[in-house]
């Protein structure tokens, strides 16, 4: 309670401090003519007893101080005396004002959207389930395969799940009487849920689903005015009518990240769309065990689809930097080493392979023809 009052004090002082010097002037003033009074009935003349009564009363000067610095609150009357003089030199020096505004002005922007950029790009986390326990796989040195191989794998139930996605799509919206290009990502029906993708209204492509469509928030911000009503509307894709059954929260994130985020969603349609697959690995399972899995899956791959005598050469990496390997790193990894492996993804490097297996590439690509090789 004291320290409160104290405080209430010292800052009631910033609002009446011309009259406390007033009244502190005149508090010395008449200690001084006591002081004189008394002398002068001692036998002093009166000058004499002003004169040794100043004496007695020492610095004025130094009274003054001694006795703010126990009413004002110091740094901040510093801080006001160092503004208020710099406001004085720049009213006197105006084109140096301006200059000296527009640098501050110039590099507080940039530094601002540089840091907002970073944490958008690099760390900020991705929406799903148990981000450490998902890894891109890559069949044949490509990004994406063919849906009919997708399926092979995924009923070969290698791992908890397998899903696919094409990030690279885009479609026509055509609204009224004019048409948009929109960016779109192909998912396969299993997706949302495989990878737990959460959804703010509505519910995520399930499977079973065909001519549906998932909007970003964004898109349902800017083209649709925020209207919920938009819930099982139809909007018009490629000329192709889909139902509206779900919206997107406001800070999804995708697991490509770098602020990377589709308008629509929408599930594959033909056996010969490409998806890049994601797997979810069981629990504990180290990514060596879930590469062999992979490679004798991909000899029976190559019985079943054969490519001109070449076989599939199979890749499993973990090219999503933003997906930590494991738990425990999350809580340990500092902003640094954050920052260092996410670097280090985008520039290529990566988690390799065992011996024998090649070098994968992170660059997404068509699949191209094969020269023989043997997996794993």
């Amino acid at each position: 309670m004291n320290r409160m009052k104290e405080l209430v004090r010292r800052m009631a002082y910033l609002w009446r401090r011309g009259s406390f010097d007033h009244e502190l002037d005149d508090e010395a003033q008449f200690h001084i003519e006591s002081r004189a009074d008394e002398l002068e009935h001692g036998g002093m003349s009166r000058a004499e007893a002003l004169s040794r009564a100043r004496r007695e009363f020492g610095s004025a000067v130094r009274m003054r101080e001694q006795t703010r610095a126990a009413w004002q609150v110091k740094w901040l009357e510093d801080l006001l005396a160092d503004l208020r003089y710099a406001l004085r030199a720049l009213r006197r020096n105006p084109g140096f004002a301006a200059a000296a505004i527009f640098s501050l002005a110039l590099g507080i922007g940039a530094n601002t959207t540089i840091f907002s950029l970073t944490m958008e790009f690099l760390f900020s986390q991705p929406s799903c389930r148990d981000a450490e326990t998902l890894a891109a796989m890559r069949i044949g040195g490509n990004s994406d395969i063919e849906v009919t191989k997708y399926r092979f794998l995924r009923d070969a139930h290698l791992f908890e799940g397998l899903a696919g996605s094409f990030l690279e799509g885009e479609s026509n919206w055509r609204f009224g009487n004019d048409t948009y290009r929109l960016h779109v990502m192909r998912v396969t029906d299993n997706f949302f849920t495989l990878i737990g993708v959460p959804v703010a209204m509505g519910r995520p492509i399930e499977p079973g689903d065909r001519d549906v469509v998932v909007l970003s928030y964004r898109f349902w911000q800017s083209r649709l005015s925020s209207n919920p009503d938009f819930l099982g509307r139809t909007l018009v894709v490629d000329g192709q009518p889909r139902t509206v059954i779900g919206i997107l929260p406001r800070n999804h994130r995708t697991l490509i990240g770098f602020g990377w985020s589709p308008d629509l969603y929408l599930p594959v349609s033909h056996e010969d769309d490409l998806v890049g697959l994601t797997a979810r690995l069981p629990p504990g399972m180290s990514r060596k065990a879930a590469y062999a899995r992979l490679a004798a899956a991909c000899k029976e791959l190559d019985k079943v689809y054969p490519m001109g005598g070449g076989g599939n050469q199979i890749h499993a990496t973990c090219s999503i930097c933003r997906l930590l390997r494991d738990a425990h790193d999350r809580g340990r990894l500092g902003a640094l080493d954050r920052l260092r492996q996410c670097l280090q993804s985008s520039a290529g490097t990566r988690l390799q392979p065992p011996p024998g297996a090649g070098h994968p590439s992170c660059h997404r690509r068509r699949p191209q023809p094969h020269h023989p090789s043997t997996p794993g």
